[in-house]
């Protein structure tokens, strides 16, 4: 009976790995699936470790309080795991109502498992939420804008509570909060940009009532305010005060309908919208360039689109998007 590699269990297989040099080891992973999965496992990285590299006084180029972050860790794992006596206790624990659980996750190389819990809740009576706008001003006092019968600005602590720092009454939806300045809207043409520290303010018009032109997005830069809605984009120089004037837009675009977009100072993503929202097909993702008005395409992407999908997405800094 020939004996070859593949016949061999995988205890001696592990074994016979050991004498093989690191670039062999990789070789071999490429020749077979089980031969990938195999030297893939732990056990082989480590016998790799002490005979190739710590006993030939190789150079290991990781970080020392990294390096006796993890032996410490190592040593009590095996401390307390190899103690009879000893029960194992978690290093923290929070308690807290939810669902029963369902599946156990186990942290590794240096990842965390992060569970949510309530902290805090703010909850007028008889309030009905009809829109949340976070500040992308971190440092700002008002963390968030809340839409109810009219506009609450929350402020999150510390501790995780929120409280109340201003309330006005309006009849458009905050869109953006940057800082101190609130980007308000209507789901026609009218849009309010607002200092809610100084009760300044400006308006943008955006030429007609068209029906159904809903406000997507309104992206502050230094020197321009862009309105995205459903079916026109709107470029505008931002104003140096704001005095209560209407502004008209410096240019005009359409995209046709839009069913969400995002921008950053240098490009815009852009989603179209289809006729039927319950329809399983193929829409498009659009990656317009802001060095010119209108802006200019600069890539395209096909993407299957199910029913009941999440509508919102989120373009990066660095051209990724989610």
């Amino acid at each position: 009976m020939n004996i070859t590699l593949d016949n061999l269990p995988d205890d001696v297989l592990i074994y016979t790995v050991t004498f093989l040099s690191i670039p062999d080891i990789i070789l071999l992973r490429q020749t077979w699936k089980r031969f990938n999965v195999l030297t893939r496992l732990h056990i082989v990285w480590t016998n790799a470790f002490k005979l190739d590299i710590l006993s030939k006084d190789y150079p290991v180029p990781i970080d020392v309080t990294d390096l006796e972050q993890r032996m410490h860790h190592a040593y009590q794992l095996a401390s307390r795991w190899l103690a009879s006596d000893s029960p194992l206790m978690p290093a923290s624990e929070i308690s807290f109502t939810g669902s029963p659980v369902s599946e156990i996750k186990p942290g590794r190389q240096h990842k965390w498992l992060l569970a949510g819990h309530k902290c805090s809740v703010w909850s007028p009576r008889r309030a009905l939420f009809t829109g949340v706008t976070l500040n992308t001003d971190t440092d700002s006092e008002a963390s968030m804008a809340v839409t109810l019968d009219g506009i609450a600005l929350l402020h999150l602590d510390d501790n995780g509570t929120l409280h109340e720092i201003r309330s006005f009454d309006i009849d458009l939806r905050p869109v953006t909060l940057t800082g101190d300045i609130i980007g308000l809207s209507d789901d026609f043409s009218k849009t309010l940009i607002y200092n809610w520290k100084t009760d300044e303010r400006a308006y943008l018009d955006e030429g007609g009532d068209m029906q159904y032109d809903h406000c997507i997005e309104i992206f502050f830069t230094a020197q321009t305010i862009l309105v995205i809605r459903a079916r026109s984009i709107n470029l505008y120089t931002t104003p140096p005060f704001l005095h209560g004037q209407t502004h008209s837009p410096i240019a005009s675009h359409s995209f046709s309908w839009i069913d969400s977009a995002s921008a950053t100072p240098t490009s815009i993503l852009i989603r179209s919208e289809s006729d039927n929202p319950w329809a399983s097909e193929l829409n498009s993702f659009e990656l317009y360039s802001l060095s010119s008005f209108p802006p200019t395409l600069t890539s395209k992407i096909s993407s299957r689109r199910s029913a009941l999908r999440c509508t919102d997405v989120i373009l990066g800094n660095r051209g990724t998007a989610v």
